[in-house]
């Protein structure tokens, strides 16, 4: 494990100073774009490593907090600096893209290893029920803003965002700890503890506030760039905020969950992809709410008919495949397509 960490730092590095060469002094917007998007990816594994890392130092309790702020840590930058940019179009495309990749293209593929590897993969019912709740509760807090602010003032509309935002981050704090707790889930916990090998705190802590300080720096760089790599590509806003910047902030998770279907724990890779989706409705956009308040561009949890509409296409697919308790090739391959035909969608929407 801190073997791959230098492997990870030293690939961030490369890649930090690539991205902030050419975007500072050869003003390549293209080679800034991409430089960036990689030190990203780099450095979401890191920041991802070594929150759990130091989460296994502190203790369950303080673990369900550190995990609960920093599981998206990368993510929550990104969305800040799109924020203070005022660019209020691009946060809410991620959270929804961040949302609808996890549950379709993430599990889809972890469905699709598992399965194809080991057969049949049964799925503890308590965990199901956890997560299927957690969607629900996530698609009902985005669903209310959406149909009832049109017949709001202004004023009451922030008011309502801003409440919903407040009550997502308890309950998803009051079920993490219900999640440590639970003797149901000590099977999964056992499971992510073979997969890592802990680090002596005086490692976690520095590449924890190192990869977060480096990840400000290159989400700026990508945000800046962002005109340049469309152009150049001649893609939509759309295509680059509900595909291309979820992907890069998120491809971290992606790896984790599909290991794990892997090497048959399909409880700890639903944990990883579906969790990783709750976490972003819960955390993340609750979150991005406060930003607009403290940065003076004002967020709601309103969305507009199309990406309203594919978070509960996504949320419908995801049920379909948990509510049986298992999974087989069938399911993994419609997530797959579902995913496939929302990138086809947002490739030819402007």
């Amino acid at each position: 494990m801190v073997r791959l960490l230098k492997w990870l730092f030293g690939i961030a590095l490369i890649f930090f100073t690539l991205a902030m060469v050419a975007h500072h002094w050869l003003r390549i917007g293209l080679l800034a774009f991409i430089a960036s998007g990689v030190a990203l990816i780099a450095l979401s594994k890191i920041m991802g490593d070594a929150t759990e890392q130091l989460s296994h130092r502190v203790g369950q309790n303080i673990a369900g907090f550190v995990n609960v702020t920093l599981g998206n840590l990368a993510e929550l930058i990104v969305v800040y600096i799109l924020i203070s940019q005022g660019m209020i179009d691009l946060v809410q495309a991620n959270i929804v893209g961040s949302i609808f990749g996890n549950l379709l293209f993430v599990m889809g593929l972890s469905v699709l290893v598992g399965c194809w590897r080991h057969g049949t993969l049964p799925l503890n019912p308590f965990i199901v029920t956890l997560h299927i709740s957690q969607l629900f509760l996530v698609g009902l807090a985005l669903f209310l803003p959406t149909i009832v602010n049109a017949h709001l003032p202004e004023a009451s509309q922030q008011a309502v965002s801003n409440r919903l935002a407040v009550l997502l981050v308890v309950v998803y704090i009051g079920s993490f700890f219900l999640f440590l707790k639970d003797k149901r889930l000590e099977k999964v916990k056992a499971m992510a503890a073979q997969l890592d090998q802990d680090w002596p705190l005086t490692l976690s802590l520095p590449a924890l506030s190192i990869a977060a300080v480096a990840t400000f720096f290159m989400g700026e760089t990508l945000v800046a760039e962002l005109e340049a790599f469309s152009i150049q590509f001649d893609l939509s806003r759309s295509f680059i905020g509900f595909i291309i910047l979820p992907f890069l902030t998120n491809i971290a998770e992606h790896f984790s969950a599909i290991q794990s279907a892997w090497k048959n724990m399909p409880e700890l890779s639903l944990a990883v992809a579906v969790g990783s989706a709750t976490q972003v409705g819960m955390v993340v956009a609750p979150m991005a709410v406060v930003f607009g308040i403290l940065t003076g561009h004002p967020m709601t949890l309103q969305f507009s008919q199309i990406p309203f509409a594919i978070l509960m296409a996504s949320f419908i697919a995801a049920y379909i495949v948990l509510r049986d308790n298992q999974w087989n090739l069938t399911e993994g391959l419609m997530l797959l397509a579902s995913y496939s035909a929302m990138v086809i969608t947002f490739w030819y929407i402007q």
